[in-house]
């Protein structure tokens, strides 16, 4: 016990030679020598030694073998030394013998080399929209720090001019939607790798965000609420930035309709970093989170950004009343219908009042009025024939009574009768 031991291993001919010690027949990976020291043996040493010695291999093949090449291994110990040389895998039986200390494979197989076959690798997804910038990478498995040259092909066709490993397209398009695949070329050998197995590129219409509320988009004051965001028919890499609709004023960044005309501007929530989860969460809600949020994604570099989100009202009141009203803008000559809910009590037995600017519009028991046909004095200043917003007086939103949700949409207000 505490003594220091050394395991020793004499061969006479010469440093040719790596060593594997075993004790017990477990491999001891820190013995790479043909001296084993125990520097303080104890108890749990004591055991049965074994050692295997095999003689160091190299081959005359500069990088990479690849299937099809001739290659010849050596065995370094001197053939003056009378040695008798056997070869094996660890896979093969029987060994191969031979007098000299080379062995020459003259085609070498798959199952004699690791894998070079080729593989496509795209950034930032096989998944894209159009207008994204792509890159597409060929690797060879097994390459090594050899250099190669690489060929492309798109549907089975040599793409022309390709030879780098990375293959960028700055600005994708339904046409380059296809099956890539690639191989690699040693510049040393001219040997081909193995062609990669094909890879789908599928390139899809512009990226749409779509923002969803939990657990409902009516809440009271001390609720929390999460905003989500996902991308249409993609999830991988996306990061996400939050932002509030609100009239547009000059600075603001603008979003119009169909006909290019501007419905509402966008600020960013100054509480909103971009981040990879696609959720924002407001707890505890406050009455001042009162609003209408839209979302948008991003990916890659340069960034690739989706269209904004369709707004999401979001409604936090001190009591049970609210007026319900389309997000979406109407045009000046529509029918427009409001409606005063209640938190318990279904719309068609609410008897609600109806105000605009504090003058009583009209009393109804259904819980909701319509405005047949919408006109410009309804909101703000708008042209004839343009949309009239439903956030023209989103950014007056306040609380006024436990039976008073906000005034809202075109300066309407809404009360609980009785």
């Amino acid at each position: 016990m505490g003594e220091r031991v050394t395991l020793t291993c004499e061969i006479e001919s010469g440093d040719y030679w790596n060593y594997e010690w075993y004790k017990n027949n477990n491999l001891l990976s820190d013995a790479k020598r043909k001296e084993y020291e125990i520097s303080n043996v104890g108890q749990d040493h004591a055991g049965v030694y074994t050692l295997k010695v095999t003689p160091t291999i190299t081959s005359g093949y500069e990088g990479a073998v690849l299937t099809g090449n001739t290659v010849t291994l050596y065995c370094t110990l001197p053939q003056s030394a009378g040695w008798t040389f056997y070869w094996s895998k660890h896979t093969q039986s029987p060994e191969k013998r031979t007098t000299t200390n080379t062995y020459t494979i003259s085609s070498v197989r798959v199952s004699d080399v690791e894998s070079n076959k080729a593989m496509v690798n795209i950034k930032p997804d096989k998944q894209v929209f159009k207008g994204e910038p792509v890159t597409l990478r060929c690797d060879i498995q097994a390459g090594g720090d050899t250099e190669w040259t690489y060929s492309w092909y798109k549907d089975d066709r040599l793409y022309p001019n390709r030879r780098t490993q990375e293959f960028p397209i700055s600005s994708v398009t339904e046409s380059n939607a296809g099956k890539y695949t690639c191989r690699g070329e040693r510049t040393n050998d001219l040997q081909k790798s193995e062609i990669s197995d094909a890879v789908t590129l599928t390139v899809s219409d512009v990226a749409q965000a779509v923002l969803s509320v939990s657990p409902q988009s009516w809440l009271t004051e001390g609720d929390s609420v999460t905003l989500s965001c996902e991308v249409t028919g993609s999830s991988t890499g996306w990061t996400f930035s939050w932002y509030r609709a609100v009239p547009y004023r000059q600075g603001l960044k603008q979003i119009r309709d169909a006909h290019g005309n501007v419905m509402y501007g966008v600020e960013l929530l100054s509480d909103s970093r971009r981040e990879a989860g696609g959720s924002y969460t407001l707890s505890p809600a406050a009455l001042h989170h009162t609003g209408v949020y839209v979302c948008r994604a991003e990916r890659g570099e340069p960034a690739y950004q989706t269209q904004y989100s369709s707004p999401q009202p979001l409604w936090i009141t001190g009591g049970d009343v609210i007026l319900d009203s389309p997000v979406h803008p109407v045009t000046e000559g529509d029918s427009l219908t409001l409606r005063c809910l209640y938190r318990s009590t279904k719309p068609s037995n609410l008897t609600a009042d109806f105000y605009r600017d504090g003058s009583l519009l009209q009393t109804q028991t259904t819980g909701e009025i319509i405005i047949h046909t919408v006109s410009k004095s309804d909101a703000g200043s708008s042209s004839s024939g343009a949309p009239v917003s439903v956030l023209s007086l989103l950014s007056s939103l306040m609380a006024v009574s436990p039976y008073l949700l906000v005034s809202i949409v075109l300066g309407v207000k809404c009360y609980r009768a009785g």
